[in-house]
């Protein structure tokens, strides 16, 4: 979903022929990792311990 909407920007940005989109988009990378991503995993890690730390050894984060 966050890799989704990564790419709506990057589509908006070429659309508008925007160099300051690619700051747009480091800002919305840097704030959903720190804000939503990590705390998301220090939940499921909580949840599910050893089965998610395994899990996350598999998958990338943004995918």
């Amino acid at each position: 979903m966050y890799l989704g909407f990564a790419f709506i920007l990057v589509g908006l940005g070429v659309f508008l022929s925007s160099i300051s989109s690619l700051l747009v988009i480091a800002m919305f990378v840097w704030y959903n990792t720190k804000y939503q991503i990590l705390p998301e995993e220090k939940a499921l890690e909580d949840k599910f311990g050893e089965s998610f730390r395994e899990y996350k050894t598999k998958v990338r984060r943004w995918i």
